[in-house]
């Protein structure tokens, strides 16, 4: 994915057709982050809602992944340290 604007983006990566697509922030556009930092406390929140529409307990390996695109536009998979929880479980 081109990311020619020195800001860091995501994109959402679908494991059954192996390609990246645009995630969307919540006025429509495409959403850049200043620093890696603010991109990756995004893709926690991405992450959750993946979680929510493809429970890893149903979807398994091939729940969609989150990754974040640098500045020069090379996408690396996101996978944060810590165990996310899914928001609709106690």
């Amino acid at each position: 994915m081109e990311n020619h604007n020195g800001k860091w983006r995501l994109a959402g990566y679908d494991v059954i057709s192996d390609e990246l697509y645009n995630i969307r922030g919540d006025n429509a556009n495409i959403t850049e982050y200043d620093t890696e930092e603010a991109a990756q406390a995004a893709a926690i929140i991405q992450i959750q809602r993946i979680e929510e529409l493809q429970p890893i307990e149903e979807a398994g390996e091939i729940q969609d992944k989150i990754c974040i695109i640098d500045p020069n536009g090379k996408p690396k998979l996101f996978e944060p340290k810590i165990k996310i929880p899914n928001p609709n479980k106690n």
